[in-house]
């Protein structure tokens, strides 16, 4: 039973190409295909609504969340892919439904969360490294926009959801990055990326993510991307015996499937 992963991942590999195309790299500066698209549980939906034009969102939060995002290609000097970014989201009523759990005494305490707009903007560059490798560099900002009065502060929580919401809650998060996506096999491709962030935060305010993954292709239109992913972070956790506080290391897995239609 412990090997049963290998023969399906042979199988998946083996398959004859009619099954799928080439996997391609993914959050790149790349060009894509006009009216090709791709969504995963996790990775937003992107519509490629021409060679140079990207559009995005995250379907499952914009119910609570209303968000949309561009990407623009700029050309390729020098061989260097460029891309600009620009999004906005609206995190309000999400925020509002979980006044009770994220922000516990806010519920009965006359708090209130105001109304606010979290634009984003941002560069990213790809440059190809051999005939396998793609090495892209990114980085952006985003910040709140209060347009109400609000109480909302940074939460002190694990880094992934303190750096989802910190724009939200009133603060300006930076973010530079560095990946690496490299084809091991037309159907599966290596990822591994590090990064820096920088908010508002009630202690150290910046973070670091690091991580490895693999995307497998799945059928004609389907990828699976497992991986796992160390953070470390300010959770203002406290050593008693030395008295000193201390920054937390999390690890995390990562999963999800991606639909493509190129």
């Amino acid at each position: 039973m412990r090997c049963a992963p290998l023969p399906l991942l042979w199988l998946l590999l083996a398959a004859p190409a009619a099954l799928g195309q080439a996997l391609a790299p993914r959050d790149s500066a790349l060009p894509a295909a006009p009216g090709s698209w791709s969504v995963g549980v996790v990775d937003p939906l992107r519509y490629a609504l021409g060679e140079r034009v990207t559009l995005s969102t995250h379907p499952l939060l914009f119910l609570v969340a209303p968000n949309a995002g561009v990407r623009v290609g700029l050309g390729s000097p020098g061989g260097v892919a460029l891309a600009a970014e620009a999004g906005v989201s609206v995190p309000t009523l999400a925020l509002r439904l979980a006044q009770g759990y994220l922000l516990p005494s806010w519920e009965t305490s006359g708090r209130k969360v105001g109304f606010s707009v979290v634009p984003r903007a941002g560069l990213r560059a790809s440059r190809a490294l051999g005939e396998a490798g793609l090495l892209t560099l990114t980085a952006d900002v985003a910040a709140g926009l209060a347009l109400a009065d609000s109480d909302t502060r940074a939460l002190g929580a694990p880094a992934p959801l303190e750096l989802l919401l910190a724009p939200a809650l009133g603060g300006v998060r930076t973010h530079a990055g560095l990946l690496y996506d490299w084809a091991l096999h037309p159907r599966l491709r290596l990822r591994s990326h590090v990064e820096g962030f920088h908010y508002a935060a009630g202690g150290s305010p910046w973070s670091v993510r690091a991580g490895l993954g693999l995307d497998v292709g799945v059928g004609a239109h389907g990828r699976l991307a497992l991986g796992a992913q160390w953070w470390n972070s300010d959770q203002h956790a406290y050593d008693f015996e030395r008295g000193e506080h201390y920054r937390s290391n999390d690890f995390l897995p990562t999963l999800d499937f991606i639909w493509t239609v190129p």
